[in-house]
């Protein structure tokens, strides 16, 4: 589990996505392509957290939008796969501490036009609201990210120049973004809220995939030198942690704690 931030914008969806498969060491194990896209639907997939379950996720969501399209998917594939995981207390007990997995997708639907949508095999609480395991949510804000860290730098980011190409500005803006996440220490999901040791884990390199109404592609934008048996060591600068959206109230209360040892 590393991270991954996603965008809809009116040039299309953006997914950026690292490469770096790590231990509970923050040893990197593998270095992969992380987004799985379809074949003939414009549909985009990555998953963070338990890396079997994950790649079981991807490949069974990629073959259902082939096969029936994203609307349909939507409406009645994902809720109708969904629903046994939800209803069995024996899979969700299997399915959570290290079994936690997130699924993040982007697509292009025909009624509802670019959206991103999710679901994760744990609840969890995000500032007093429920998030609940094994239930489809449809993202209403164009600009969402996760990962075993969320808070960033977000000084010397610049804004769009007026006239700038979307395209341009969103791939800058997102290799910044993960950047930043790069820099900072995290846990994986199921080690929050504990004492375990944080480390760096966005390593190998970042992917973008583009979904537009037609179809759903991917490519490399940028490659660290990150090696596999070694542990991530991004360059060292001076760094203010602040808030990066899409953080849950957890990861927020874990960021600020960090920060004050780091100022103490």
């Amino acid at each position: 589990m590393s991270a991954y931030i996603s965008l809809l914008t009116p040039a299309g969806g953006y997914l950026f996505t690292d490469g770096a498969g790590w231990d509970e060491q923050g040893v990197v194990r593998e270095i992969v392509k992380k987004a799985d896209c379809a074949t003939r639907a414009p549909f985009a997939v990555t998953t963070l957290g338990n890396s079997v379950l994950g790649e079981k996720f991807k490949s069974g969501l990629v073959q259902m939008a082939d096969r029936f399209g994203v609307d349909e998917m939507i409406e009645h594939g994902i809720p109708a796969m969904l629903e046994p995981f939800r209803s069995s207390p024996d899979w969700r007990e299997m399915t959570a501490g290290k079994g936690n997995t997130c699924v993040h997708m982007v697509a292009f639907s025909e009624m509802k036009g670019l959206i991103h949508f999710n679901f994760q095999t744990m609840d969890e609480q995000d500032d007093g609201r429920l998030i609940e395991a094994y239930k489809l949510r449809i993202l209403d804000k164009p600009f969402t990210g996760r990962g075993a860290i969320v808070s960033v730098n977000a000084d010397g980011i610049r804004q769009a120049s007026p006239g700038e190409d979307i395209d341009a500005y969103i791939r800058y803006f997102g290799k910044e973004v993960l950047e930043r996440m790069r820099s900072v220490k995290g846990r994986s999901m199921h080690l929050n809220g504990t004492d375990a040791p944080r480390h760096h884990s966005v390593g190998g390199h970042i992917d973008l995939t583009i979904v537009n109404r037609m179809s759903a592609r991917t490519e490399r934008i940028h490659v660290w030198d990150d090696k596999i048996g070694e542990k991530i060591r991004p360059k060292q600068k001076a760094e203010t942690v602040t808030q990066f959206d899409g953080m849950n109230r957890h990861q927020r209360r874990a960021a600020e704690r960090d920060q004050r040892k780091r100022a103490g």
